[in-house]
């Protein structure tokens, strides 16, 4: 058995000479850094590095974010999802830029008050960017730190005991950085590159059963699928269609999107005001996955009755869909509309 405190020297020196060349990595500007950690969030980094560069080169800093208009965010996160995480950390720069004079705070106590995070994203922004001594527990750590003690830290609070101990003694930035690089690019989930580990020589998993243990490690739960039937709506006046919001949706509420009906087990909800369209012809079918919701979607061209005073409404030209539909549900929909 190995020393119980393993020598990561090895993972320092491999992450400074091998790390991926990153926007948000070649910077202690907090902001850049939060940003990049909420977009990270349900999200690989090959899918969101240009909508950073976009979104900060629209926002560059927390108060031009504090001062923009949510649908403006929304927008800029196009194609990301979850967007409740694009209105949070507006929410979180208007909240900054009033409390703390747009200053992101030095303290994990004070990050904490922030809509959208919480101790993982706290910590890695605070230790990035002003090198506090907090662990960033994701699910990359939470990986490196179960095999590399196996099998001591195969639940989360031993993990994140191990994590913390770990981090004693290093540069808190770099340490974080280059345990998350190892988790992302060599100790993935499944098959690691055991190989190719500058710290395989300090790995309990490894020393114990080698890439066929560490691939099992930590135990995989099992996730529940819901399964989601969704018909939505295409209601034109000529070249026109009729968006709505609904703040009630049980999927991107308050954005714009096409009035639907929702039919899972238990539920059956329509958008207010439309509970009697007469559907007309069916334009197309498109599956979707929202977190563990498995969505079966259909569409069709709808007419009335409906009643628009129920909901806000807007109407859009089809050439204009893809603009004003934010989400890669609503963007799939709109593929299926005839634009003539």
């Amino acid at each position: 058995m190995r020393k119980s405190k393993p020598d990561l020297n090895p993972l320092y020196q491999w992450y400074a000479r091998e790390h991926r060349k990153l926007p948000f990595r070649e910077t202690r500007d907090p902001y850049r850094i939060w940003v990049s950690e909420i977009m990270l969030q349900q999200t690989r980094v090959a899918a969101m590095l240009e909508r950073y560069n976009q979104f900060i080169r629209r926002f560059p800093n927390i108060e031009s974010l504090a001062k923009s208009s949510e649908e403006e965010v929304v927008l800029m996160w196009q194609g990301l999802g979850y967007y409740s995480r694009a209105k949070n950390l507006r929410k979180g720069a208007q909240l900054v830029t009033e409390r703390w004079r747009g200053k992101f705070p030095d303290t994990k106590e004070e990050a904490l008050l922030i809509p959208g995070i919480g101790d993982y994203t706290a910590s890695a922004v605070l230790s990035i960017s002003h090198n506090s001594a907090y662990a960033a527990f994701d699910g990359n750590v939470r990986r490196v730190t179960a095999r590399l003690f196996y099998p001591e830290a195969q639940n989360d609070r031993a993990a994140r005991k191990k994590a913390q101990e770990v981090l004693s003694g290093a540069e808190p930035g770099m340490h974080n950085q280059a345990m998350m690089e190892l988790g992302a690019v060599i100790c993935v989930p499944g098959l690691p590159a055991c190989d190719r580990c500058p710290i395989s020589a300090d790995c309990n998993a490894f020393s114990q059963g080698g890439r066929e243990l560490a691939a099992r490690i930590p135990a995989k739960q099992k996730k529940e699928k819901l399964e989601v039937q969704m018909d939505f709506y295409s209601i034109e006046q000529g070249e026109r269609v009729i968006l709505v919001q609904d703040p009630e949706a049980r999927f991107l509420p308050g954005h714009w999107m096409f009035p639907s009906r929702l039919r899972m087990t238990g539920i059956d909800r329509v958008t207010p005001g439309f509970s009697g369209v007469v559907l007309r012809e069916a334009l197309g079918t498109i599956k979707h996955t929202i977190t563990k919701h498995s969505i079966a979607g259909h569409l069709w061209r709808a007419g009335p009755p409906f009643d628009l005073s129920r909901v806000s409404w807007r109407e859009v030209r089809k050439s204009e869909l893809r603009d004003v539909l934010a989400s890669s549900l609503g963007l799939k929909l709109a593929r299926l509309i005839p634009e003539t």
